[in-house]
């Protein structure tokens, strides 16, 4: 990130490069790790308590299944994805001019991700009062699924649905611009520190 100093206190404005950055590392943290989680490279285990069951604990997650409790982290991670996504299209929609990403990739990258803006929408607002964004139910491989974009079906590694979207054809784009406009691209600028003064007037 960048360090810049405002009269000496304090960070200074950040970048629109340093917003896209955090937002596209975040979002490819996300994935990978469901990833990791589906490959079992990742495990959820019990706590040595659980294991041994002599938890005192009688009800709340702490006793759900983990085969339940990963399933949990899988989805929260998922649309947790679509709102990083989301955020760092905003980024190189609004702020292009700062982001070192090509104008070809941009355009595809925001073309792409535009289909997330419905999903992240009824997230956020689907149940709102006067919202206008609705759960929609939506069928997948030939009717045998339906679900709305609240909910989540993985299939397999190419096959990991939030709504009608498919994230496991998103992400590699979203790695491309991790790679493009990543944390490393970020240059890092500190404020020297004062010369001192030598005393002599």
């Amino acid at each position: 990130m960048t360090i810049d100093p405002k009269n000496g206190d304090g960070l200074g404005e950040p970048s629109g490069a340093e917003g896209f950055a955090l937002w596209i590392e975040t979002a490819c943290s996300e994935f990978e790790v469901v990833h990791g989680l589906l490959n079992a490279d990742i495990r959820v285990v019990p706590s040595r308590e659980r294991s041994i069951g002599s938890s005192t604990k009688t009800n709340g997650i702490a006793m759900r299944p983990l085969s339940l409790i990963e399933a949990t982290v899988r989805k929260a991670l998922l649309r947790s994805f679509v709102f990083s996504v989301r955020r760092a299209s905003r980024i190189l929609e609004e702020r292009s001019s700062e982001i070192p990403v090509p104008r070809i990739k941009r355009t595809k990258f925001l073309n792409l991700t535009r289909e997330l803006a419905a999903v992240r929408d009824v997230n956020e607002h689907g149940f709102d009062k006067n919202g206008k964004s609705r759960p929609t139910i939506h069928t997948l491989d030939g009717n045998r699924f339906a679900l709305d974009e609240t909910s989540s079906v993985i299939q397999g590694l190419d096959s990991i649905f939030m709504g009608p979207v498919n994230l496991a054809k998103i992400y590699p784009l979203v790695k491309e611009m991790q790679t493009l406009a990543g944390f490393r691209t970020l240059p890092i600028r500190r404020q020297l520190p004062p010369k001192a003064s030598s005393g002599c007037t």
